[in-house]
């Protein structure tokens, strides 16, 4: 505003050198003034503005044309709030994992996108996700993004049992979730109850990353003793590792202590 003044000031004084009118400065300046103001407000409120709104950043995303549509996963997520036997130590996520295992996974983001809907989804150790019930994101069928080239990552949802903040599983428990788990995983689909039909929990799994090296997992016996879980499995995923407990075939006493936390716990089906 000042300078538009100073900028009107030099017009009167260089019209009176030049042409030699006689009119009081200052007024002559406040009339043009008057005039150019709301002609130049506009612009300078736009360019205020434009300075004042941050830059959003978008990172180019692509979709798998072989992953699950945001409404399969929807359904999946409704079915089991819905599902009527027990299913309190039971919890459902998805993951995506690299086809590559060679491939580093830092800086991965995975997006739901729709029609108005944009939104990063967080991860979870080990790629893990939970995907949240939008209502406008079902209706206009949402898709999941991901920052890398479509074919280059597996994506499912995982069923499995849930993680005790404090690390602690008494074994009674975790025969209990166990077979919550196979119970969920047979009357999910009829892929499934094929695959697990005439099988029983015979004990359970304790997922970690192939990266972590040794993790340290203990039973702890009804007097306290301490033995280290060591027996390592490949994990179906393949970037992860899995270390077992069986069942006793007496009493289930004692607890798991997971000094380390786990990626997830599933169940071992024989």
């Amino acid at each position: 505003m000042q300078a538009l003044f100073l900028f009107c000031s030099k017009v009167c004084s260089s019209l009176q050198q030049k042409v030699g009118m006689k009119f009081p400065t200052s007024r002559t300046c406040y009339s043009l003034l008057s005039f150019l103001v709301p002609l130049a407000l506009p612009s300078i409120v736009k360019a205020q503005n434009e300075e004042a709104v941050p830059q959003s950043v978008t990172v180019a995303s692509t979709r798998d044309p072989q992953w699950m549509s945001y409404r399969k996963a929807h359904y999946t997520l409704e079915w089991l709030e819905s599902y009527p036997k027990p299913k309190n130590f039971i919890r459902l996520t998805f993951q995506l994992w690299p086809k590559d295992l060679n491939e580093s996974t830092e800086g991965v983001q995975f997006e739901l996108v729709g029609e108005k809907t944009r939104m990063l989804l967080p991860f979870e150790p080990g790629l893990h996700v939970t995907i949240p019930k939008l209502k406008e994101a079902y209706e206009e069928d949402a898709e999941f993004r991901i920052n890398r080239r479509a074919g280059t990552y597996f994506f499912q949802n995982t069923g499995s049992i849930k993680l005790n903040a404090n690390g602690v599983y008494p074994v009674k428990e975790l025969r209990v979730a166990c077979n919550q788990l196979l119970s969920v995983l047979r009357d999910g689909s009829i892929k499934y109850r094929l695959q697990y039909i005439g099988k029983d929990c015979k004990g359970i799994e304790f997922s970690y990353p192939k990266t972590m090296g040794n993790p340290s997992i203990f039973f702890r016996d009804s007097e306290g003793k301490l033995t280290k879980l060591d027996k390592l499995i490949p994990s179906s995923k393949r970037s992860e590792v899995g270390v077992l407990y069986k069942f006793p075939t007496e009493a289930d006493t004692g607890e798991i202590i997971t000094e380390t936390t786990p990626l997830l716990i599933g169940g071992l089906f024989e």
